[in-house]
């Protein structure tokens, strides 16, 4: 569908409601400087919400100060978009704040987790951690650091990367000892590369830390009838 609207005919493409069409497509497909360019059109102005999809542009070049003053200018029509597309500028939001208020980077950090970038979110949130290590407002960031880890631990496993994936599983062990959703997914990285006693002790302990953690127990019990048969 975002082709075909970038794909318009050239009638079409002259009026400016379809300029602001055809620039929102590109921008979905992260063709910014092509936006842009289309938003800059003589006779936009801030029809459609052409200052909010320009300012979305901005950030993405990094150009902040102009990226901040366009948020601000349009901020009454984002909550009529989409949820998706609220999300998205919010993320671009974020990173233009983050520029003068480092401290941005815990709610960007925060929203790029909800959105699906982990490795992001977590990098993000790991330089808010260190830039704050005697703040109280540091102590929500960890657990959701570990929930990045764990999730990108997840991510490597259905890859078939286990070594990669026990890594990221103890690093988000390091910000949560206490999941046992962090212990499972450690414990079958390690018995994907054959490393069987060490999963167990791993599933082991998330049972121990949730007795009801139901994929643990099956686990322990595939890596108990594995090692015996070895």
């Amino acid at each position: 569908m975002l082709d075909v609207a970038v794909a318009e005919d050239r009638t079409r493409a002259e009026d400016p409601s379809s300029r602001v069409l055809r620039a929102v497509a590109k921008l979905m497909m992260d063709r910014n400087a092509e936006a842009l360019a289309d938003l800059s059109t003589p006779g936009i102005g801030d029809q459609k919400d052409a200052s909010l999809w320009r300012a979305l542009a901005h950030a993405r070049q990094g150009r902040w100060v102009e990226a901040r003053e366009g948020f601000k200018s349009a901020e009454a029509a984002i909550p009529m978009l989409p949820i998706e597309l609220q999300r998205a500028i919010l993320v671009e939001q974020l990173r233009a704040a983050v520029v003068d208020f480092p401290d941005a980077r815990a709610g960007l950090g925060t929203e790029l987790l909800v959105t699906g970038r982990l490795q992001e979110g977590v990098d993000m949130l790991e330089a808010f951690v260190a830039a704050n290590p005697s703040l109280p407002n540091r102590t929500p960031a960890r657990p959701l650091i570990a929930k990045g880890y764990r999730g990108l631990a997840e991510q490597s496993l259905q890859r078939r990367q286990a070594v990669q994936a026990a890594a990221q599983a103890r690093k988000s062990l390091q910000f949560d000892p206490r999941s046992a959703d962090a212990h499972n997914v450690l414990g079958a990285a390690l018995a994907s590369q054959g490393q069987l006693d060490q999963a167990m002790a791993e599933f082991r302990e998330a049972l121990r830390i949730d007795p009801r953690h139901q994929q643990a127990a099956n686990n322990l019990t595939r890596a108990t009838a594995l090692l015996q048969h070895k």
